[in-house]
């Protein structure tokens, strides 16, 4: 599966919305010491458009997370579904916030990989 957002092609036709729709199994990450185990599901829909300088992104992500309980270590699964809007911005703009999400000044094209995994593990409680 090609998780790659042509940023090029946006670019080129602001604000067309083009659609976004995949599933994929994510490697494990830890992230603020929250770890998503190897495995996990995540399916996902929406769309990208370009104006006004950056990119909107419109997602719907479910997945199944597998998560160990820190206090008997039974293993359990969480569902997350969530709706949510990014905005990405070009790193070379001034004034970004630490939470902002961004991409390389001057690249064709940026990986979706960690946006997704971002917007799974912000949902999961620690």
């Amino acid at each position: 599966m090609n998780l790659k957002l042509s940023i090029k092609r946006l670019k080129q036709e602001p604000g067309v919305p083009f659609l976004l729709e995949g599933e994929l199994t994510l490697p494990a990450i830890e992230h603020g010491g929250t770890v998503m185990a190897l495995g996990t599901r995540l399916s996902f829909r929406g769309e990208a458009v370009y104006y006004g300088g950056k990119i909107h992104l419109a997602l719907g992500i479910k997945a199944e997370v597998e998560r160990e309980c820190s206090r008997c270590l039974r293993h359990f699964t969480v569902t997350v579904e969530k709706d949510e809007r990014i905005t990405l911005r070009e790193e070379r703009e001034v004034g970004l916030e630490d939470d902002d999400f961004t991409y390389p000044d001057e690249v064709e094209e940026v990986s979706l990989l960690p946006y997704l995994q971002s917007l799974v593990l912000s949902s999961l409680e620690p």
